[in-house]
C-alpha cells in the first residue's frame, strides 16, 4: 500500500508527513544489481562496478567534500544546497549527510537534489549499505522514506536535511523541478 494520500487539492501532489510525489507518476522497473565478488556491487546494465570497496568513503571525502570545499562554504552560510547526477547507492549522500550534522551551522538545513534513472530497489541499498556499519542510522533512516518505484520527484525529510530524488531522465526532469 501507498504511503501517501493526495492532498485535496489539483496540483497532483501526493504527500505524507515525510514523503511528497510530485506527478506525473509511472511506475518504473527497479534497476538490477550483480556482485562481483561479495563486496562490489556492480551494475549488469553499465557493465561496471558502483564503486571500488577499498577507500570509499575517503575518496567521497577528497573528491566532493574536500573538491567542493564544504565544510568552508558551510561555515560561511553559502554552500547548502548540493546537486548530483546519479544517486546510484546513496552513499554518497548518506556520507553528506553525516558529515553535515558533524559540520552545520546551528539552525542550517541542507538541500539535496539527486537525480537517478535507474534507482535500486531498497533492498539492494539495504545489502550496499550493510558494507558501511558506520552510515547504518543514515540508512536506516533513508530506507524509512525511500520512494516507491515510481518515475517522478519525491521529496524526504531527514533532519535538518531535505532530499529531493528525481527518479527519471534528468534532461526530462531538471525543468520541473
Amino acid at each position: 500500500p501507498s504511503r501517501c494520500s493526495r492532498n485535496g487539492d489539483s496540483s497532483g501532489v501526493l504527500h505524507s508527513d515525510r514523503l511528497w510525489v510530485f506527478s506525473p507518476m509511472e511506475k518504473i522497473s527497479w534497476t538490477q544489481l550483480d556482485w562481483v565478488d561479495s563486496k562490489t556491487p556492480a551494475s549488469p546494465l553499465f557493465q561496471d562496478v558502483y564503486f571500488s570497496r577499498s577507500g570509499v568513503l575517503e575518496e567521497y571525502r577528497h573528491v566532493f567534500w574536500e573538491g567542493n570545499q564544504l565544510l568552508e562554504r558551510w561555515a560561511s552560510g553559502r554552500g547548502n544546497r548540493l546537486g548530483e547526477l546519479g544517486f546510484g547507492t546513496g552513499l554518497g549522500f548518506l556520507f553528506t549527510w553525516n558529515e553535515w550534522l558533524k559540520t552545520r551551522p546551528l539552525g542550517a538545513t541542507l538541500h539535496y537534489l539527486s537525480f537517478e534513472k535507474h534507482p535500486l530497489s531498497p533492498e539492494n541499498l539495504t545489502r550496499v549499505h550493510a558494507l558501511f556499519p558506520e552510515l547504518r542510522s543514515f540508512s536506516r533512516a533513508l530506507l524509512e522514506q525511500y520512494p516507491p518505484a515510481m518515475e517522478g520527484i519525491h521529496r524526504l525529510r531527514l533532519d535538518s536535511v531535505t532530499l529531493t530524488l528525481v527518479f527519471g531522465d534528468a534532461l526530462e526532469w531538471a525543468s520541473k523541478i
